[in-house]
């Protein structure tokens, strides 16, 4: 904003107190060493630390951690009469340099839809004119709806494929009926006490009762919470591919927990 947006008038007659020892012009946001106490434009010294941890007025060994905002009133006040020309407008009576950069009829901006690939840019009284027949523009609101879509969608599959790796289990298939005899669930290793299995998709440990999947060769469970979350009951869009990933499981099953539904689908989006 410094030297593209703006010039100093009379540059030559201004205080070199106020100028920064690296660019040779008026402090932008100065910061000062609390080692040597000499003062730079804070973006000036940060390019040269980067090259060299010195000080450039003195030598003498500094990081940027050595460097603080300068705050002192007078300082602040002298830079700030000094007086501007926006390099745009040609305007000069300027007394927030920031907020006429924002609103500079003449200064070079780009689309609105400069994010969607337009590769318009002007000035900035020439916007709205620009606007009114930019086919970015004007069919943003469709493509930001398919964008928020096909991320909805992406987020969908993650999810998804997280639940199918997850009930895979590296070989040991989840399953509601375990394989493994004597059940960790229905023998705990200690009587009587409550036995807990972390979620491979929440990270929580899971109690006996909140389990809805399990592996006990593996110590691993997929709780009920997450398995209503990845599971449906029914048929969505028809589009949509189906698997039935759990159906060995209700083969399998022969307990008296009949009123609850055997088929789980998932979809793979």
């Amino acid at each position: 904003m410094k030297i593209a947006d703006f010039e100093y008038l009379d540059s030559d007659s201004i205080d070199v107190e106020l100028k920064c020892a690296i660019c040779i012009e008026p402090f932008d946001s100065p910061v000062c060493a609390t080692k040597c106490r000499h003062t730079f434009c804070q973006e000036c010294i940060q390019e040269s630390l980067k090259e060299y941890s010195k000080c450039p007025t003195c030598r003498q060994h500094v990081t940027l951690e050595d460097y603080t905002p300068v705050k002192t009133r007078a300082l602040i006040n002298q830079l700030a009469r000094l007086l501007v020309k926006c390099n745009f407008c040609e305007q000069t009576n300027i007394d927030d340099r920031k907020k006429h950069t924002e609103i500079c009829t003449k200064k070079i901006v780009p689309c609105l839809s400069a994010d969607h690939k337009c590769q318009w840019s002007g000035r900035r009284e020439e916007l709205s004119l620009h606007l009114t027949t930019c086919p970015f523009q004007q069919i943003r609101p469709i493509i930001d709806q398919l964008i928020n879509e096909s991320k909805t969608i992406r987020e969908a599959q993650t999810e998804q494929q997280r639940f199918i790796q997850a009930f895979i289990n590296n070989g040991y298939t989840l399953s509601r009926i375990c394989t493994t005899s004597p059940c960790h669930l229905k023998n705990p290793p200690i009587p009587n006490e409550a036995h807990e299995m972390p979620c491979s998709l929440c990270n929580q440990q899971t109690e006996t009762e909140e389990i809805g999947l399990h592996s006990c060769d593996t110590v691993t469970c997929i709780c009920k919470s997450c398995l209503n979350q990845h599971v449906s009951h029914s048929s969505r869009s028809s589009r949509k591919r189906k698997l039935s990933v759990l159906e060995h499981v209700n083969n399998e099953e022969s307990e008296s927990d009949d009123d609850q539904n055997d088929n789980f689908i998932i979809d793979m989006d």
